[in-house]
């Protein structure tokens, strides 16, 4: 004490430099949240956006991902939607406390959550959706269309459908070999059914613009796109394919074309005067 008159304190001013530094130090505490929460929504982006690509880079059997997927974009949106979530839940808390506290971090916190479920949040719940939805199609059976013909069934039917297009035609399914030599016009590769289980589709190909004979010279020669002989109009096909129960169709991209209406024989198959015959069916049961 040095003697001197202490003058008074006014508790006003107290009270107000203890309220000025409490917004101060709230202010200061909000930045640092609203620096720290959009660098928690970029990682959680990366961790999302790191399994996506990991999933596009090395395919697996599963189209969905499988739940590795599911996972690791589960551990991004808990980064990019949970560490915004708990900052939005602890400012409103605080908040209630001490309404002077500085408004920042919640704003900030708000629109981090808000972006974060959009992104984040929205992956997962499609991802979910869609490993949902999997589950389901492959505990589906066999559709009716893909049990119409199987086995070698199926390939009987096609190659019999096949050569009596041709004939249809005035073609001779039998004449003309391919390049290597074989007669082979219909043949069979492994496939899916629409629920994952193993099938086989079958594809009968007749094109005399890609035959030879039995010399090795080609059945049509340079500039000639019809066998001699053959009809250039399709309606002995249709007649034919209506016997069978078989629409025709006109090809949208290639007037000259007709396409096939089954529910058993894919859209791209077609038929044209040459002959040239391209029918594929569907996947079908073992």
């Amino acid at each position: 004490m040095d003697g001197r008159p202490q003058e008074p304190v006014d508790g006003a001013q107290v009270e107000g430099a203890a309220t000025e530094h409490t917004t101060t130090t709230g202010r200061g505490s909000g930045v640092a949240v609203a620096l720290t929460l959009p660098v928690a929504l970029v990682v959680g982006w990366i961790v999302q956006l790191t399994a996506v690509l990991s999933r596009l880079l090395e395919p697996t059997d599963d189209p969905t991902g499988g739940f590795g997927l599911t996972g690791w974009l589960v551990v991004g949106a808990a980064i990019g939607v949970g560490v915004p979530l708990v900052a939005f839940v602890g400012q409103v808390r605080a908040r209630r406390r001490d309404p002077s506290l500085s408004g920042v971090a919640f704003v900030v916190a708000t629109l981090v959550l808000v972006v974060g479920l959009v992104t984040c949040g929205l992956a997962v719940v499609l991802q979910f959706s869609s490993v949902a939805a999997d589950r389901y199609r492959t505990a589906q059976p066999p559709s009716v269309a893909e049990q119409r013909y199987t086995g070698e069934e199926a390939g009987d039917e096609l190659r019999a459908l096949g050569d009596d297009t041709v004939r249809a035609l005035g073609g001779d399914p039998t004449e003309g070999l391919r390049a290597d030599g074989s007669t082979v016009r219909a043949y069979s590769e492994e496939c899916l059914l629409d629920n994952d289980d193993p099938g086989v589709v079958w594809s009968y190909s007749y094109s005399a613009d890609g035959l030879v004979d039995a010399s090795g010279d080609p059945l049509l020669p340079d500039g000639v796109h019809v066998l001699p002989g053959t009809r250039t109009d399709l309606d002995g096909v249709r007649e034919l394919w209506s016997s069978e129960g078989i629409g025709a169709e006109q090809d949208l991209v290639d007037f000259d074309q007709i396409v096939p209406e089954a529910d058993w024989l894919e859209r791209w198959s077609y038929v044209r005067a040459g002959p040239t015959v391209d029918i594929t069916t569907i996947c079908l049961g073992p």
